[in-house]
This record gives C-alpha cells, structure tokens and sequence, in this order.
C-alpha cells in the first residue's frame, strides 16, 4: 500500500499537477469552441421558422433539415451599393484578390525591409528597428481616421489601388523576419560576395532559401487573417465587399427576414476555404514557427 502512494504522490508532483490544470482549461475551452461550431452548423440546417421559435434550440428536427441553406446563400446573400446588387460570387472574386493581393504584398515588404535592416550595414538601420519598436508600443486606437485622410489623399481611397497601402514592411512580422536574417551567419554573404555576388544574389539565392520557413508560415497565418478581416474592406473598399463584409451587412437584414439559418451558412462556407488551408499545413506552421533561421 506505502508503495502505491509513493507511487502517487511522484506522478502528482507539483508540475505534473500544473499540467493536468492546464490541459483540463484548454480541454474546456477547445470543447467549448466545438460546442459552438456544433451549434453554429445545426442553426444553419434549420429552417428560419423553426429558428425563431427557440434560437437556442441545439439540434434541428431531423424532418426538417435545410440543406438547400447552403444553395440558398450564394442567391440570398447580398445587397445593394448606389443601386447594384453585389451578389454571394462577387465578394468571393473580391474576397480572393483582396486576401491574396494584401498577403504578396505584406510578404515581400516585410522581407526586404527585414533583410535590409538586418543585413545591409547602412547608417541609421538601427534606428529604423527601433522606431518599429516604438511604434508597436502605441495604441492603434483612433488611427483608422488618418488613415483613412491619406488614402482619399493618395486618391486609391475604395479603388483596387488600396492594396498598396498595404506595401509595409514593419509590425511584429518584421520583427520575426528581422530574427529570422539575424540567425544566418554573415559568412554565407560574404563567401558569395567574394566570388562576385552583388547584394540581389546574395538576398534572393542565398537569405531567402534560409528564410523560406518563416515566409511560408506568414503567407498563411497573413492569408487566413485578411479572409477574414471585414473591417478594412468595410471601411476603405465599400464598393468592393468582401464575403466578410457582405456577411456583416447581411446579418441585420437576416433578422428581419427569418433568414438567421441562411446567414449561418454563408458563415460557414466563408470559413470553409482558411480552415482547409490550416488542417492541411498546420504541422508545418507550427513547425515554422517555432524552430530557428538556419533549420527553417
């Protein structure tokens, strides 16, 4: 018996204990978050009828599953901007070139920025990595109103040119890019220098390769992001909505026309698309993000 406690007492250390705690939480919050995906798909085989009656209602009544929810979203979903209708497939063409045009350029601004402080010797780069450091530590609260004056200013205020306000290369990815050039030895440059290689070779035949782990993860995690954002869509592309935007604008409507069940699965066939893209490279996002410059 003095054997069985012992036993016991050195498996329920006091890290052991700390890790049971912690995987009980997050058990309860990954339960909790498909207790609402379970829901959130059960609301969107109903019929709009059957919703209004009892909203809380878990499962639908097996007669009465709508399927046809999800046909009827790509009809249902839309609205009206200065007279034309903006339908389910439009903002998926909007969704597609937005994401992904937001997504190139973030990448191959934060990658040169990144390279170009971390590796070209210039007078004042450290000030530049300082500055976005400092501009990490202020609230972004109350910037959407300048931003928004210099985009009208530039004059690609709701025009597909908006997507070059987004050619900037500092935020927190600047700072992983930045560590992630500052892991590589600087004799792989200067070997390749000494054979005649200018700094475009060295940066795009050499750095990237070492950097090509770090950019994958950032395409994606940048990817699945901008699909969703509606905000920057709503705000500086109104005659450009996305399915993000069009979904937010469509839930007041849904409410007064018993179509809760339509809006639902609208939701769930916009997130269909980034939560594909997660299964299939998550290993290699968690990878990527976790490991250093020269492995990755």
């Amino acid at each position: 018996m003095k054997k069985i406690l012992n036993r016991v007492l050195i498996y329920f250390n006091k890290k052991t204990i700390v890790f049971h705690i912690l995987g009980t939480i997050l058990w309860i919050w990954v339960l909790s978050l498909a207790a609402m995906l379970v829901w959130g798909i059960s609301i969107s085989l109903m019929d709009g009828f059957e919703y209004s009656l009892d909203p809380m209602k878990l499962l639908p009544d097996i007669k009465n599953i709508k399927i046809s929810n999800y046909l009827k979203a790509f009809t249902s979903v839309e609205y009206t901007i200065q007279g034309s209708k903006v339908t389910f497939l439009k903002m998926i063409l909007n969704t597609v070139w937005y994401a992904f045009g937001v997504t190139l350029l973030r990448i191959i601004a934060t990658t040169l920025a990144a390279y170009c402080v971390s590796k070209v010797k210039f007078k004042g780069r450290l000030v530049i990595y300082y500055i976005v450091l400092f501009q990490m530590l202020l609230p972004s609260y109350g910037s959407d109103v300048s931003y928004l004056l210099i985009i009208r200013k530039v004059g690609i205020y709701d025009t597909p040119g908006m997507l070059l306000a987004n050619f900037a290369g500092h935020g927190s990815w600047f700072l992983l890019m930045y560590g992630c050039f500052k892991g590589v030895s600087d004799s792989y440059g200067e070997a390749a220098k000494i054979d005649g290689a200018n700094e475009f070779t060295v940066f795009f035949r050499i750095m990237l390769p070492f950097a090509k782990g770090m950019i994958t993860a950032m395409l994606i995690l940048l990817l699945i992001s901008t699909w969703n954002d509606y905000q920057t869509p709503l705000l500086h592309l109104p005659s450009y909505p996305t399915l993000s935007t069009g979904l937010f604008r469509y839930k007041t409507i849904a409410g007064y026309t018993l179509d809760v069940p339509i809006y639902f699965a609208g939701l769930l066939i916009t997130s269909l698309p980034v939560v594909i893209v997660f299964i299939i490279f998550n290993k290699t996002l968690m990878e990527n993000m976790t490991i250093g410059g020269l492995k990755a």
